[in-house]
């Protein structure tokens, strides 16, 4: 894969990038490096690339992406919203109201607060619930855990290993923590 901007100097130069099934696979990297370029490139917000990305053996493409959760380091929501109503947005259909309340438990989210009085931190943690509320196979993160604080950051990504390990996500996130790669990351 091949990112580059207006004066053609690549932002990603010939990257190959093999994610593996139901692993959690970090990419460190300091500012600049095309950490987000490249989740742009999955999220369909960078079109312009040379090469080949494959999902499941697949092109990249909607299927992907509809099976897919993206969460970037600055979320945000209607201000008026609450965490129950964001949830319904991201929801695939009906959300069970038990996957509800425990998503609100595991996140110590307050379902009827809205998202313009929570803090950064509480914004992000709303913003990984809502991808996960979605059920994806495969959620991509940049920069996600910036702002959230080490015992919440604990508890999402413990969820996040029970989940890989019982084959039912694959996690990629960017990151300028190697403290975080060493701790949770597989690869």
């Amino acid at each position: 894969l091949t990112v580059a901007y207006k004066n053609n100097t690549p932002i990603l130069s010939k990257l190959n990038l093999n994610v593996l099934p139901h692993k959690i696979i970090a990419i460190l990297g300091a500012n600049g490096t095309g950490k987000s370029t490249l989740v742009g490139v999955l999220a369909g917000l960078v079109p312009q690339y040379t090469g080949e990305i494959l999902f499941l053996s697949e092109p990249w493409g909607e299927n992907a992406r509809r099976r897919s959760a993206f969460v970037f380091d600055r979320m945000t929501f209607p201000a008026l919203f609450n965490a129950k109503q964001i949830f319904k947005i991201f929801s695939p259909g009906r959300i069970v109201k038990t996957q509800t309340a425990e998503t609100l438990d595991l996140f110590k989210l307050d379902p009827d607060k809205p998202f313009f009085l929570y803090s950064k931190g509480m914004r992000q943690k709303l913003g990984i619930a809502s991808a996960l509320i979605k059920n994806p196979d495969f959620l991509i993160l940049d920069e996600a855990f910036s702002s959230i604080d080490k015992i919440a950051k604990e508890t999402i990504f413990s969820h996040f290993q029970t989940k890989t390990r019982n084959g039912r996500l694959s996690v990629l996130m960017s990151t300028h923590s190697s403290e975080d790669c060493n701790r949770w990351a597989d690869y």
